[in-house]
């Protein structure tokens, strides 16, 4: 694998800021191992096998499997299109692994997946979740982070319309955007104000040459990566929660996977990913008026009676405030009471809620409670 650490920045910064911990954005890897060879379980740790279940231009699907597994149906994750690595997950992934096996949905750097494929696309997305779901099977627990909320409350909206075989179980949400203008923060205004012809100008470049993606228009990791940082410093300045996280290195295994390196170790996103995100997600908010298509299909998420529904937030998160997230109730009104569960975390951003002592202690055991709860419901019926 390519060196990550980045020779130098983009951009002068203090000499107490931890430079040697930021990835490089031109050394960036097609798809990433998570790298988990065993996980705590109740009897003890157990090895934990690594496999690849689907590779295509758009995603990966990767099967961590425990030895000896109780049967129960699986949880997937999915990673947000944020130009992020699933190795960001790791935390949470390893404390799903104590009672379940763990699927997670990541996505390929886009300039390692060939023009001659097509753009990458919202809808895209939502396909990918429900091929995902597909090869998994019935009854699977989906969660999906950060900007992926809104793509897995689509795609398990849709299968339940369809009453689809593998049709997921319960859907779980965390700090995801599914109706910024519930609790708007600086940055989902900014991007609500976005003008998408200038985007398109200012922050699309094309992939560069030498790899199979070579001229697919993207969102540059250099760029992203300067954002990173930008937000990065602000916290580093003001004591906020990035700071304390990144000081703390309170990863499961900071060793072997530094925070910084993990925030910061970014890849090319499709263009027309990163574009129509921002459009159909913030300055449209199509999901939460009710106006999201798939293929022409309206996406009616109170039609999901039989859909288990939890939302996970943070308190101090600036890039998916609290109520943003917890808005899913609103939109899936016709679930039943006792199907719901909400959850704010006593402290900490939006990195807390997938990394850290906090995603190992609450996130991931809340979860596994609430698939508990999900799966015996689901038999009462």
């Amino acid at each position: 694998m390519a060196d990550f650490r980045a020779p130098h920045l983009f951009w002068p910064v203090p000499p107490w800021f931890p430079a040697g911990e930021i990835a490089n954005p031109y050394a960036q890897p097609r798809r990433i191992p998570l790298q988990i060879s065993e996980a705590p379980s109740p009897i003890g740790l157990r090895p934990v096998s690594e496999n690849s279940i689907a590779d295509t231009p758009l995603y990966q699907l990767t099967e961590l499997l425990p030895e000896g597994a109780p049967e129960a149906p699986p949880a997937l994750l999915v990673m947000p299109v944020s130009g992020h690595y699933s190795i960001v997950l790791r935390d949470l992934a390893i404390g799903l692994l104590a009672k379940r096996a763990v699927y997670v949905l990541d996505w390929t750097s886009a300039r390692f997946a060939p023009t001659d494929d097509g753009p990458y696309g919202f809808e895209a997305n939502i396909t990918a979740v429900i091929d995902a779901l597909q090869r998994i099977g019935p009854g699977a627990h989906l969660i999906g982070v950060c900007q992926a909320a809104q793509p897995c409350a689509a795609a398990a909206t849709l299968m339940h319309q369809a009453a689809a075989p593998a049709r997921p179980t319960s859907l779980s949400l965390l700090g995801g955007p599914i109706d910024h203008s519930a609790a708007p923060t600086r940055l989902s205004q900014t991007l609500a104000a976005t003008s998408i012809p200038l985007l398109r100008r200012v922050a699309l470049e094309r992939a560069p040459p030498g790899f199979p993606g070579a001229g697919r228009l993207v969102y540059p990791a250099a760029l992203h990566l300067r954002s990173l940082l930008i937000h990065l410093a602000r916290h580093w300045s003001n004591g906020g929660p990035l700071y304390r996280k990144a000081m703390a290195n309170d990863g499961l295994d900071p060793e072997r996977f530094p925070f910084l390196t993990s925030f910061t170790r970014v890849k090319d996103i499709d263009g027309e990913a990163f574009a129509e995100n921002i459009a159909t997600v913030f300055i449209e908010n199509r999901l939460a008026r009710g106006r999201l298509t798939w293929r022409g299909e309206p996406v009616r998420p109170e039609a999901a009676t039989e859909l288990a529904i939890m939302t996970i937030e943070a308190p101090e998160d600036e890039i998916t405030a609290p109520g943003q997230t917890a808005a899913a109730h609103r939109l899936f009104a016709a679930t039943p009471p006792e199907h719901r569960r909400r959850l704010l975390l006593p402290e900490g951003g939006h990195f807390a809620l997938f990394h850290g002592p906090l995603a190992r202690s609450v996130v991931a055991p809340s979860l596994l409670q609430f698939f508990d709860s999900a799966d015996a419901l689901t038999k009462q019926h």
